[in-house]
């Protein structure tokens, strides 16, 4: 079995070592599982691109998107897989700074250029790379609630 450990980084050596003598393989990269430590907020993100391996700043993220199982961070310069579902995001990323908007995005809000509201209580967000995400009804006044802050 291969777990990835998302601790702080005073912990994370500390329980590699317990998990690892436990007959667990820590893998950050290539791993079934991920251990997340409460209220932890990442730093980067490792996404893939063929045989590539990237490390991202949340920072330079202006969306997520989910297609079915897979979930791809999109930045100015890549669209990148990641091994993270969009709840386990959700948790992961800083509240001020990421929102999830649907079902399938969650966007990065300094990256978005501008807001358009639509009829039937919903929003078009323009991104930083131009492109239009959609946020759905089910987080309309979600959504609203923090334009109006």
């Amino acid at each position: 079995m291969k777990v990835r450990l998302v601790v702080d980084d005073e912990k994370y050596n500390d329980l590699k070592a317990y998990f690892e003598h436990l007959g667990i393989e820590i893998n950050q990269i290539n791993f079934d599982y991920t251990l997340v430590e409460k209220n932890h907020k990442i730093k980067k993100i490792v996404g893939t691109k063929a045989n590539e391996i990237f490390l991202i700043k949340p920072d330079d993220i202006i969306y997520f998107e989910s297609y079915g199982n897979d979930v791809i961070c999109h930045t100015e310069e890549h669209e990148l897989d990641v091994k993270y579902k969009l709840y386990e995001l959700e948790n992961l990323l800083e509240e001020s700074e990421f929102m999830r908007v649907s079902n399938s995005f969650i966007v990065n809000l300094n990256q978005i250029t501008s807001i358009t509201p639509t009829i039937n209580r919903k929003f078009i967000l323009k991104m930083k790379n131009n492109y239009k995400v959609h946020v759905t009804r089910s987080y309309y006044y979600q959504f609203k609630e923090f334009i109006e802050r």
